[in-house]
C-alpha cells in the first residue's frame, strides 16, 4: 500500500485531449510530483512541494 512515508515521488500522465490533473493535499502534504499533459487544453495544478508540470499546451498551469 502506497503511503506518503514510503513514496518517493508521484508521476501522472494525461493523454491527448483536455486533461485536468491536480494534487489533493487535503489529508496532508504529498511527495514531489511530475504531472504531464499531451496536446490539448490542459489544467495542471501542483501541490505545496517542488512539483514539475509539463504540457505541450497548458491553458491553466498552476504550481502551489
Amino acid at each position: 500500500m502506497a503511503i506518503t512515508a514510503n513514496t518517493g515521488g508521484i508521476q501522472a500522465f494525461g493523454p491527448g485531449g483536455d486533461d485536468t490533473s491536480f494534487l489533493d493535499e487535503s489529508n496532508g502534504a504529498l511527495p514531489p510530483a511530475r504531472l504531464f499533459a499531451d496536446v490539448g487544453f490542459a489544467v495542471l495544478t501542483g501541490g505545496s512541494g517542488s512539483d514539475q508540470l509539463f504540457a505541450r499546451y497548458c491553458g491553466g498551469c498552476h504550481n502551489g
